[in-house]
């Protein structure tokens, strides 16, 4: 039997991460034949964290807390908790991320009759959202394999939420352990820890769960995030597992990457996301590099570039009520028509 351990990489927010333990413990009801464990990393908060934590009572499943001595960042706390878990299979929840009913059940199951060595989900998002992301990936099959190198990363690639990852646990050699130091730190680890995991088979595997089992919190629009590391963030791509069966898939992310991270400030400057300073977003707007061939071939990121680089983006935010206005009236019409 396959065993589970929930791990929760956890900072600043003592009331989400209750949340999110009483919601696993509600799922884990006297009619579940199984077990799992929860581990909680605490990344040296400053708020009641610590407290809380300490106080979480349950017989319900296995709980354990670590609080680091210091700050060791996203990707320190992810390595820590990966490296202390002692189950077979590890499934990361960020602290303001929420399973959906069934979920654990549901990922315990599957692991039970598949032995994968990456297990991923979509992940719902806004909340209330009947699409969800990645959507595109999954088949209208309940469980899909693939077994493809070149397809396992591909798939990697276009799932960027850390709850939607359940992982085999390896134990890596110091060779392999520094294989991933390059990766440290890129707020993306757990990618390249998949990397690692899929290099370490003899038959990579990847399983795919076609219904969505996690959703974000109402606040998933109050975001911080690194654009320095964003727009650098097709590097995770360098790694060996990858380079071996897709040469060149990094240099081709490079271009994404931009898009992406060009998309991201445009929405901090037009509040669809929500930051504490902006004055951080402003000054990573005046350092975002200039690329016009690139550009040239993205009318819609060209906009938003020249929007935000001329200080024009009231502009937008005057236009965007008019503008979903619109929306809203052409699909109201099309749906008469149809």
């Amino acid at each position: 039997m396959s065993t589970l351990a929930i791990l929760i990489p956890t900072y600043n927010r003592s009331t989400k991460l209750l949340r999110l333990l009483n919601v696993i413990e509600k799922e884990m009801t006297s009619d579940n034949n199984f077990s799992i464990e929860v581990l909680v990393s605490d990344n040296c908060s400053v708020d009641n964290t610590e407290k809380i934590a300490r106080n979480f009572f349950t017989d319900k499943f296995k709980y354990k807390y670590y609080r680091q001595e210091k700050n060791t960042g996203f990707d320190g706390n992810v390595k820590f908790l990966y490296q202390n878990a002692q189950t077979d299979y590890v499934w990361f929840i960020a602290d303001d991320d929420i399973p959906l009913p069934g979920s654990i059940f549901t990922i315990y199951q599957v692991l039970q009759y598949n032995t994968p060595d990456i297990l991923l989900f979509p992940f719902i998002q806004p909340p209330d959202s009947t699409k969800t992301k990645i959507k595109s990936l999954y088949s209208s099959d309940m469980i899909k394999k693939v077994n493809n190198p070149k397809m396992i990363i591909e798939t990697i690639s276009k799932t960027w939420k850390i709850s939607s990852y359940v992982l085999r646990k390896k134990e890596f050699n110091k060779e392999e352990e520094d294989e991933l130091i390059p990766f440290f730190t890129s707020d993306f680890y757990f990618m390249d820890l998949c990397f690692s995991i899929l290099k370490k088979s003899i038959n990579p595997e990847l399983c795919i769960i076609s219904q969505p089992l996690a959703t974000c919190d109402e606040d998933y629009i109050k975001f911080e995030f690194d654009s320095e590391k964003l727009i650098k963030m097709y590097r995770v791509y360098t790694h060996p597992f990858v380079t071996k069966h897709i040469p060149g898939f990094a240099e081709s992310k490079k271009k994404y990457a931009y898009f992406v991270t060009v998309g991201a400030l445009f929405s901090v400057k037009t509040k669809s996301l929500i930051v504490k300073n902006i004055d951080n977003y402003n000054k990573a707007i005046r350092n975002l590099p200039i690329r016009p061939l690139l550009l040239m071939k993205n009318p819609e990121v060209l906009l938003k570039f020249l929007l935000m680089k001329m200080h024009l983006t009231y502009i937008f935010l005057i236009l965007k009520p008019i503008i979903r206005k619109m929306k809203k009236s052409f699909k109201k019409e099309n749906r008469i028509i149809l």
